[in-house]
């Protein structure tokens, strides 16, 4: 039940976004491809919030095919950029499984990440996790 709630709650936070990170990439008269090409460049010099686009755009597949190894890549680029819901969204891949090999350590990282970057969905279901998994909070 818990982890339903999880991905619930994932769910409905990138369909919030999804649709306008489309937007952001194709604005300037630039095609998909090429804004995504830009954010991507972007990415890669440390601009999380074009990397957390980027991974929930992979994630739900909005506008490009649908790619959870590279949704989680971005969303670990995010993290690292100190971008909260990045790592939140980090933690649920591997708590979930579904676009990376489960592992509750990892995923205890990410969300104790998230949640000290001010993540609320991170602080609620890190306690989660650790009432469930304690070995995996350490």
């Amino acid at each position: 039940m818990k982890k339903v709630i999880m991905g619930i709650i994932f769910l409905f936070s990138v369909d919030l976004y999804s649709s306008q990170y489309t937007d952001l990439m194709t604005g300037n008269g630039n095609t998909l491809k090429q804004g995504m090409a830009l954010a991507n460049l972007h990415c890669e010099k440390g601009a999380g919030l074009l990397c957390l686009a980027l991974g929930i755009m992979y994630d739900t597949g909005d506008g490009v095919k649908k790619d959870g190894a590279k949704a989680q890549k971005y969303f670990e680029k995010s993290c690292e950029a100190k971008e909260g819901q990045g790592c939140y969204n980090a933690g649920v891949g591997y708590y979930n499984g579904n676009r990376i090999k489960k592992n509750y350590v990892k995923c205890y990282q990410y969300l104790d990440k998230a949640s000290k970057l001010g993540d609320k969905e991170a602080q609620e279901n890190l306690s989660i996790l650790c009432q469930n998994n304690p070995w995996a909070c350490k």
